[in-house]
């Protein structure tokens, strides 16, 4: 891989968006990890590789589909240690909307990811159970702007 001018110049922060290892080992001060990674990568394999190149470590993974990336707004759930909040935030703000400080544990970020990744799937799934209930109990769906709104009566 080559090195970035940037890297060569004395960058003191990567943030790692699918980058590849080599990248980690061309980072210097800082390595916010912000890919949808495995938990022992996020709260192991990374860490250590970061102690190993003397850079310190922020688990930061992104919740946000293509057009909050495209405009900076996504959502960051950042975990590491409580002296690089402040360091990290110009590289938060860059990219999101909000930056939520989960923990100083490597790899909270990521476990929190998977919770909303999870929240997200059982809510997909319960709607898609919900419509084939009512088709197959014969029923014609509406539009669901239609429908009344909390606290209305039909």
């Amino acid at each position: 891989m080559a090195v970035p001018a940037d890297i060569e110049n004395g960058l003191v922060a990567l943030l790692l968006v699918g980058l590849p290892d080599t990248a980690l080992r061309e980072a210097r001060d800082r390595i916010a990890q912000t890919s949808t990674v495995s938990l022992h990568d996020a709260g192991d394999r990374l860490p250590a590789l970061a102690r190993g190149l003397g850079a310190r470590y922020i688990d930061a993974p992104v919740l946000g589909t293509r057009q909050p990336a495209e405009d900076g707004k996504l959502l960051v759930l950042a975990a590491g240690p409580e002296p690089l909040r402040d360091s990290a935030a110009p590289l938060f703000d860059a990219i999101a909307a909000r930056t939520v400080w989960v923990s100083e544990r490597p790899g909270d970020g990521t476990r929190l990811k998977l919770v909303g990744d999870s929240w997200v799937g059982t809510i997909v799934a319960a709607t898609a159970q919900a419509i084939a209930l009512a088709r197959g109990l014969g029923l014609v769906l509406i539009k669901a702007e239609t429908w009344p709104k909390p606290g209305q009566t039909p």
